[in-house]
């Protein structure tokens, strides 16, 4: 199985707008925020990683190289589209997998324990990690909500009236899902939230969630601040 990495965004937020580096290269600890995402897929016994780039692209090839410092193989699929929505990478990738994958943003900080308990999923259908714990969800207002039935997905978006988890950014997903980004994109649908709505409509989409795990968004100083004193154990000084 292979582990999709999406890197092409600008990430403005944290880099406030800022063309040194791309968000993906900051510094969190030791490591940049994509190195942190590598050794915990590392961890969880990935070695065939594909990382989409966009944004400064060039830096993170550079930075990274071919991943033989990591323990990993790493192929780079550039998106020249990469100011729009996440399912422009995703279809660039309908050639290189051909079975499930494992899929996570460039900007996550989370232990490889999360990844090894999704991967546990046999039932040959698409998860998205998610977490319940509604009351020490930092920014909420930004997340993307989930509203669940019991372990599935009933809808996602920016913005519900009703919800009762948020969207973590790491998804296992079956190959079989490009052919419904490729309907919804004909339909109109042009985000990813529209898209794991349309598999939830049949039942296709379901929930893993994290429980005490903690996967943190990196957007933010305040979220590297975050992760250094509560979560990264082993900072350099």
């Amino acid at each position: 199985m292979k582990a999709v990495i999406l890197a092409a965004g600008e990430g403005t937020r944290l880099n406030k707008g800022w063309t040194i580096v791309p968000k993906p290269l900051l510094e969190v600890g030791d490591k940049t925020i994509i190195e942190h995402v590598i050794t915990s897929l590392k961890e969880a016994g990935f070695t065939e990683i594909i990382i989409i780039i966009g944004f400064m692209s060039e830096h993170i090839k550079e930075h990274l190289r071919n991943g033989v410092d990591y323990g990993v193989n790493i192929e780079y699929i550039y998106n020249k589209n990469y100011k729009d929505d996440l399912v422009s990478s995703l279809l660039l990738i309908k050639e290189h997998v051909t079975e499930p994958f494992l899929l996570c943003m460039a900007d996550l900080f989370f232990k490889s324990s999360v990844v090894k308990k999704l991967l546990e999923k046999k039932d040959n259908l698409n998860y998205v990690c998610v977490d319940t714990k509604l009351q020490q969800v930092r920014r909420i207002e930004e997340k993307i909500k989930v509203q669940t039935d019991g372990d599935k997905v009933q809808q996602q978006s920016l913005v519900l009236p009703k919800y009762d988890a948020i969207d973590c950014g790491i998804y296992l997903l079956q190959d079989s899902i490009f052919d419904v980004i490729e309907k919804c994109l004909e339909q109109g649908k042009k985000s990813f939230p529209l898209v794991i709505t349309e598999l939830a409509i049949n039942g296709q989409f379901k929930i893993h969630n994290i429980g005490k795990e903690e996967v943190v968004d990196i957007d933010r100083e305040k979220d590297v601040e975050y992760v250094l004193k509560t979560l990264y154990k082993n900072v350099k000084k």
